[in-house]
């Protein structure tokens, strides 16, 4: 997948934001889906209207299909008065469909209805209800696996994806780490923690990042594991990943985001052979 900067990919987001079709938003887990999906929809016409989201992986099989179309009164044990589902509380707006790859193929067919004409019954209804609801999906798991294994619709695939955006992990775009420290509130960061901060693996993506700043913000520090964290910290496959493309260390300091002198004392760490002897007088220091 294409790895580009958060500024860029935001531009783009707020062009597809213009239109109203289905959008697809792949990423790791704590990556930020949700906030950039919530960015599409304030990004778009529909920004007045509804902004609803529903989380397919936290809600068992007999309950999202009446979260998701709502139920009239008597569909199931425990129906006692109608109710009406997402689709009709983000109508004119928004509906988010939080970790998609976790729904059932049985409501992926009823899903895609909906995305075809924008039509659905509430669960124990024989009364066509409409939707003007825009989805945008969100999931953390490998859809063209899914598609493989046969546990993911193609035709629902393609619907969700006219448009897909991939959100990297935080630990492949550590130079926005300044940018993102200022859109949560955080200035003056110190060289040394700054270097620090780009030496972590952020295992838990924005999110942790997230949590790391609310933690500096109550108890005056970082939390421990990342006052731990020292340039060793970057993992050895992400070294190797930038030494795949180029032995080049300005152009890979500029990869993982760390400075010149950082990158050169990893390449000594990990991939010595890399590094050229000095030759002074005709002779190799």
């Amino acid at each position: 997948m294409e790895i580009v900067g958060l500024k860029t990919l935001k531009e783009k987001m707020r062009v597809a934001a213009q239109s109203d079709i289905s959008i697809l938003i792949e990423g790791e887990t704590g990556t930020g889906k949700e906030m950039m999906a919530r960015f599409i929809h304030a990004s778009s016409p529909r920004s007045a209207a509804p902004f609803v989201a529903v989380n397919c992986a936290a809600l068992p099989e007999s309950l999202i299909e009446s979260e998701l179309f709502g139920h009239v009164r008597g569909a199931y044990t425990g129906a006692i008065a109608e109710r009406p589902g997402k689709f009709a509380a983000a109508n004119n707006g928004t509906l988010l469909l939080d970790e998609i790859g976790e729904m059932d193929l049985h409501l992926q067919a009823k899903l895609l209805r909906v995305l075809q004409n924008g039509e659905y019954y509430p669960v124990g209804s024989d009364v066509l209800r409409r939707t003007t609801a825009r989805v945008v999906a969100t999931t953390n798991k490998n859809i063209k696996q899914l598609l493989q294994e046969g546990t993911f619709r193609n035709d629902l695939y393609y619907r969700l994806a006219v448009i897909t955006f991939y959100i990297p992990p935080l630990r492949l775009h550590l130079k926005s780490l300044p940018a993102l420290l200022h859109a949560y509130g955080v200035e003056n960061v110190s060289p040394s923690d700054m270097e620090r901060l780009r030496g972590y693996s952020w295992p838990g993506n924005v999110r942790e990042l997230v949590n790391s700043i609310q933690y500096r913000n109550i108890l005056g520090d970082w939390p421990p594991l990342l006052q731990e964290a020292t340039t060793g910290g970057l993992k050895q496959d992400l070294l190797f990943k930038a030494l795949s493309a180029t032995t080049n260390r300005s152009e890979v300091a500029a990869m993982l985001g760390i400075s010149r002198r950082t990158a050169y004392n990893l390449i000594r760490r990990h991939a010595p052979h890399l590094i050229k002897p000095k030759v002074k007088d005709g002779t190799a220091d």
